[in-house]
């Protein structure tokens, strides 16, 4: 379609737009558009009908004439303009309103749920059967005098990895599937012992993507090799319960901790039915390299053994799980049988989210954790008790010496603000918020209680008189509330001497 227009002006003075339109083969038509102006001035165009019935026609023939009312007159320049106002009015009804987004199963729960974020077990291996699973693991290298096998037993399977007793001899097993950082390794290892000069890594190598082969640099570290990025778990040296933290972040020099505190890695049970008595695990990111250890098949909450923030491995980069035992250049004595349990490998995206529930478990295993490092709880009234809140205090034994007739005891001068060399607050800075005083005796007498400022001038502020108690005797009790810093009881004997006489005292934190 090819248009083209001219504005001619009438004898009467009468503005008029001339579009001549071009459809098809060589059928062509004129439209004419009378101009006019609104009442504000605005330009404005009045349709008037083609010159030529054959070239509407035409239009209606090649545009093709819809059933619509908006479109009608397709063929006009007026119907055209209509037509694309109708168009762009479908598209932005789609952009405001609901738009459907199709995704594919993998994105999605087994129930059809859109999944958020792509927490998703990339490598989990029991290993089940006879021989590693070559849709999970390639070998890449079988150090000389070491064996690689899968063992199994009644009550489960591992994978054994003998070191022998050849210096400077690798074994090496690396994943087939690739990931990316953030990742959660978890991993259930035991060892027959642990001796010197033999080491096994569960490490994340650098790859690259298109090939799945190790990002490699000139530099080579002692655990990291020359491998790019790297993180990994280190069993080393000669203590079942120790294990490091291994990282290389962009070829620069590696880090590698200090020895953590895990649960052993001796098994129980005999060949072939070994139990793990723990597991390790790593956490990865761009930000830090963490290792968490803890019991297996217990309720007790994993703890952290170790924390690395330096030497991250690179977040962008492409990674592979491997598996590696080797002897260092001093041959160990004897062969160590290093054997995975199990091994499970998470990439998932970290999501910032707000915790409003949990499953109710109370198991410190399966509840929510919460750390509070400062402030203070609010508890709604209730008539649950949650837990035992226990307060600070400090109690004394004033005296247990009866007095004669008319005779005075005046217990010891104490600061309510500071602890004492017995049993004492539990917080040097916790000030007495109530001071409870009371003594039974056998004869009638006056309990009182003093207080000072400063410790030396002495103001008299409450005094009770004993009364009588079923089973005999005489009783008396003050509770204080301290508003001055110093403190002290006493007791005034009646005319009858006692023949017993017990004082204490309490003072509490809250």
């Amino acid at each position: 379609m090819a248009i083209e227009g001219i504005l001619v002006k009438d004898a009467d003075g009468t503005t008029r737009l001339v579009l001549a339109d071009k459809i098809g083969a060589g059928e062509e038509y004129a439209q004419v558009l009378k101009v006019g102006y609104g009442a504000d001035g605005a330009l404005t165009l009045l349709d008037e009908k083609p010159s030529t019935a054959s070239g509407q026609d035409a239009s209606n023939a090649a545009l093709g004439a819809p059933d619509d009312a908006e479109a009608t007159g397709n063929g006009t320049i007026i119907g055209v303009l209509k037509r694309a106002r109708t168009l762009l009015g479908n598209i932005a009804a789609a952009v405001t309103g609901t738009l459907a987004v199709s995704l594919p199963d993998s994105q999605k729960s087994a129930s059809g749920a859109v999944l958020i974020g792509n927490n998703k077990s990339k490598i989990r291996d029991e290993f089940p059967a006879g021989a590693l699973d070559p849709a999970l693991w390639e070998t890449i290298a079988t150090g000389a005098g070491m064996t690689v096998t899968v063992g199994n037993g009644a009550t489960g399977s591992y994978l054994n990895i003998a070191s022998g007793t050849t210096a400077n001899s690798e074994t090496l097993l690396r994943s087939v599937g690739m990931f990316t950082l953030p990742v959660r390794l978890a991993a259930f290892v035991t060892a027959n012992q642990r001796i010197a000069n033999c080491e096994f890594f569960i490490e994340l190598i650098e790859v690259d993507p298109a090939t799945g082969l190790p990002v490699t640099v000139a530099t080579s570290q002692t655990n990291a090799g020359v491998w790019k990025n790297h993180a990994a778990i280190k069993f080393d040296g000669t203590v079942a319960t120790e294990a490091r933290v291994s990282v290389r972040s962009g070829g620069a020099p590696e880090f590698q901790s200090a020895a953590s505190t895990i649960t052993t890695t001796v098994a129980t049970g005999t060949d072939p039915n070994f139990f793990p008595a723990g597991f390790v695990e790593l956490q990865a990111s761009g930000e830090h390299v963490s290792l968490f250890q803890g019991a297996v098949d217990t309720q007790a909450a994993a703890g952290g053994a170790r924390r690395v923030t330096q030497a991250a491995p690179n977040p962008d980069a492409v990674y592979k799980l491997q598996l590696r035992v080797r002897n260092l250049a001093t041959a160990p004595l004897t062969s160590t049988s290093w054997r995975v349990h199990a091994i499970r490998l998470f990439d998932y995206t970290r999501l910032t989210a707000e915790v409003i529930g949990g499953p109710g478990h109370s198991t410190a295993g399966m509840s929510v954790p919460v750390n509070v490092a400062g402030g203070a709880l609010t508890a709604n009234a209730s008539t649950n008790r949650i837990g035992n809140v226990a307060a600070a205090g400090i109690s004394w034994d004033d005296t247990s010496t009866a007095l004669a007739a008319n005779a005075t005891f005046t217990g010891t001068a104490r600061d309510l603000t500071v602890t004492a060399t017995a049993t004492a607050f539990a917080n040097a800075a916790t000030y007495a918020q109530e001071y409870v005083t009371s003594a039974e005796t056998d004869q009638a007498g006056t309990l009182w209680l003093e207080v000072s400022r400063d410790g030396t001038t002495w103001r008299r502020v409450k005094s009770v008189a004993t009364v009588a108690v079923p089973g005999g005797g005489q009783y008396a009790e003050i509770v204080h509330r301290p508003s001055w810093r110093h403190a002290r009881t006493g007791f005034t004997n009646g005319a009858t001497a006692q023949t017993r006489l017990t004082i204490g005292t309490i003072a509490k934190a809250n």
